[in-house]
């Protein structure tokens, strides 16, 4: 948890940086980029920009703004080049934030098909009142069902859970009987 507290607290400097300059979306977009970069590759292109003090190699960090290169470079230096990948997640929760999206996580025992997906979406947006994007994630464990996670909120709509209290009602009215 440690790491994600880490990659969050990097993600909203990122998000002032970017605020600043005025590049919301482009951040989102290089950050995303970078994160599917070898640490050690953008470690290579840091060292070679810095001692030539020139621009670094070709492919996707030449793609990226000079500030979301320095930040990783930055990143990468301190040796958190492996929290690029969850900073950039984190950045596009802050952005979403931001723009008054909300996240849910949806876990589902089957991937969940696009349809699913935004009536979920929709559902939540209307009874919250603002809008929301599904995180959809996959654990064959909790056998059928949904698990709704918003914020520290869970629904847990699952087999699985389902089960457990049945078993604890069986279990309880055997102890008393």
């Amino acid at each position: 948890m440690i790491g994600g507290k880490i990659a969050e607290a990097y993600a909203r400097f990122a998000f002032e940086t970017a605020a600043m300059a005025n590049r919301l979306e482009r951040w989102r977009e290089d950050l995303l980029r970078l994160s599917r970069v070898d640490p050690q590759e953008i470690s290579a292109a840091c060292r070679q920009m810095e001692e030539r003090n020139e621009p670094g190699p070709a492919g996707p960090i030449s793609e990226c703004l000079p500030s979301v290169v320095d930040f990783a470079c930055a990143l990468v230096s301190r040796g958190r080049g492996h929290l690029l990948p969850d900073v950039a997640a984190a950045y596009a929760r802050v952005l979403d934030e931001h723009y008054g999206l909300s996240h849910a996580e949806v876990v589902s025992a089957v991937p969940l098909d696009q349809d699913t997906v935004r009536m979920i979406e929709n559902r939540l947006t209307s009874i919250a009142g603002h809008a929301f994007v599904v995180d959809a994630r996959v654990d064959p464990s909790i056998v059928g069902g949904l698990v709704v996670r918003v914020g520290d909120r869970v629904i847990d709509r699952s087999v699985r859970a389902r089960l457990a209290s049945l078993r604890q009602d069986l279990l309880t009215s055997y102890e008393a009987g």
